[in-house]
C-alpha cells in the first residue's frame, strides 16, 4: 500500500506545475489487499453457493475538457477515454492543460485518479474504474473489502472551489442503477491545508439462486467552480452509469 501510495505521489510531482500549488486530489484503491468470501446460507436445496464471472471490464478517462457535468464524451476527453475487457492489460491516460492537470491509471493492483489545478466554470473529473458482471448458483452471502486512500488539499490557492476524492464499491442487482447499493469513503479539500484519510472498505450482502450483479470499483476525482451541498459526491453515480451505457455501447 505504501509503495502504491509513493508511485501516485511521485506522478503527481510529475504533472505539478511549478509556477503554483493548486487545489488537488488523489484516490487510491488498493486490489492487492482485495478480499472475498461466498458463505452458502440454504444447505436444503441441494446447490453449493457459488459464482461464475460473465465478464468484465475496465476504464480510465480524464475529463478536462467537458461541459461542465463531469461525465466524459469522446468530445470531452483531453487524450483518450481508454478502454480494455482484459483484466491484465495496464490503462493509462491524462493531459497538461495550462491551468489543469490530470491521469488515471488501472493495474492489476490497484486504481488511481489524480487531479489537480483551478477552474473557472463547471466540474473536470479523472476516473479510474473497474467492472464485473457476476451471476450466481445457490442462495449464499457475499462479504467483499479492499483498502483505499483519499486526499484532498488546498494548495496555495484560496478559492471558493471543491477539490475532492472519492473511492467506492458499488453492486448493482441486473446492472439496475436505480437499485444499487454501495460504499464508499470521499474527502474534499479544506479552505487551507490537507484533508487525508485511508482504510478499508466493505460490502456485505445475501444472494439469492441465478441472481446477477454488476459490482463497479472506482477512484474519483475532480474540481468544481464553486463548492456544492455535501451531497455533490451522489453525481459519482452519475458517472459511473455513463461508463456502463459506453460500455454497453462497446459490446452492441
Amino acid at each position: 500500500m505504501i509503495r502504491k501510495l509513493v508511485c501516485a505521489a511521485a506522478m503527481a510531482s510529475v504533472f505539478a506545475s511549478p509556477a503554483f500549488a493548486a487545489p488537488s486530489a488523489t484516490a487510491v484503491l488498493d486490489f492487492s489487499s482485495f478480499g472475498y468470501s461466498l458463505a452458502d446460507t440454504d444447505a436444503s436445496d441441494g446447490i453449493t453457493a457459488s459464482f461464475t464471472l460473465a465478464s468484465q471490464f475496465h476504464f480510465a478517462d480524464a475529463c478536462l475538457l467537458n461541459d461542465g457535468d463531469g461525465n466524459c464524451s469522446p468530445s470531452d476527453a483531453v487524450g483518450p477515454m481508454v478502454y480494455s475487457a482484459n483484466p491484465a492489460q495496464v490503462l493509462s491516460t491524462g493531459a497538461w492543460l495550462p491551468t489543469i492537470n490530470g491521469y488515471a491509471t488501472v493495474l492489476p493492483a490497484s486504481l488511481t485518479s489524480h487531479i489537480e489545478g483551478t477552474v473557472d466554470n463547471g466540474m473536470r473529473s479523472v476516473n479510474a474504474t473497474r467492472s464485473i458482471w457476476v451471476q450466481f448458483h445457490g442462495k449464499g452471502h457475499v462479504d467483499a473489502h479492499v483498502g483505499y486512500s483519499v486526499l484532498a488539499s488546498a494548495g496555495g490557492e484560496a478559492l471558493p472551489q471543491e477539490a475532492l476524492a472519492w473511492v467506492g464499491l458499488v453492486a448493482s442487482p441486473n446492472g439496475d442503477y436505480s437499485q444499487h447499493f454501495q460504499t464508499e469513503a470521499l474527502v474534499n479539500r479544506p479552505f487551507t491545508g490537507t484533508n487525508s484519510q485511508a482504510g478499508v472498505l466493505s460490502l456485505s450482502f445475501d444472494v439469492d439462486d441465478g441472481s446477477v450483479y454488476r459490482f463497479d470499483a472506482r477512484a474519483h476525482t475532480h474540481l468544481m467552480s464553486a463548492v456544492p451541498e455535501p451531497t455533490s459526491w451522489g453525481l459519482m453515480l452519475g458517472g459511473l452509469a455513463a461508463l456502463g451505457i459506453a460500455a454497453r455501447r462497446r459490446r452492441a
